[in-house]
């Protein structure tokens, strides 16, 4: 297993849990406020403001100071938000500087998007959903 197969291996475990996280959280809530998070799922990530910017040089940026910022190997980027796992124009234009500012740092782009039923990861296509998630721990 090669170390980018095991740390995709280890997002998508930690997604799990991000989804665990929402259906927790949010009840029977069916919108939220977005959000956008760097770093490793379940374990340490940045939150960033997100959806009020149109200039895409600045989500680059954004993106790449956060991952400057986290002491880790292999990051990814994930958009927590309500709604179908299909990707939206948001959602691309957020992949689209996640994937910039992780090649300039020599990093695989991996950028998920993760609504209340699971995950899908938007450059292989590959998603994971559930029908009801199990509830995690109250926090």
């Amino acid at each position: 297993m090669t170390a980018t197969t095991a740390a995709m291996l280890r997002h998508q475990r930690g997604l799990r849990e991000e989804v665990r996280w929402l259906s927790t959280h949010l009840g029977s809530r069916r919108l939220f406020t977005p959000r956008l998070l760097v770093g490793t799922p379940a374990a340490t990530s940045l939150a960033l403001p997100h959806d009020t910017y149109d200039d895409p040089g600045l989500r680059i940026d954004l993106i790449g100071r956060a991952l400057d910022a986290l002491d880790d190997a292999d990051p990814c980027v994930w958009r927590m938000r309500p709604g179908p796992l299909e990707a939206g124009d948001s959602d691309l234009l957020w992949c689209s500087a996640a994937a910039l500012a992780m090649a300039v740092r020599g990093w695989s782009a991996e950028f998920y998007v993760v609504n209340r039923f699971g995950w899908a990861e938007l450059h292989s296509g590959q998603q994971r959903t559930w029908t009801r998630p199990r509830r995690g721990r109250a926090a």
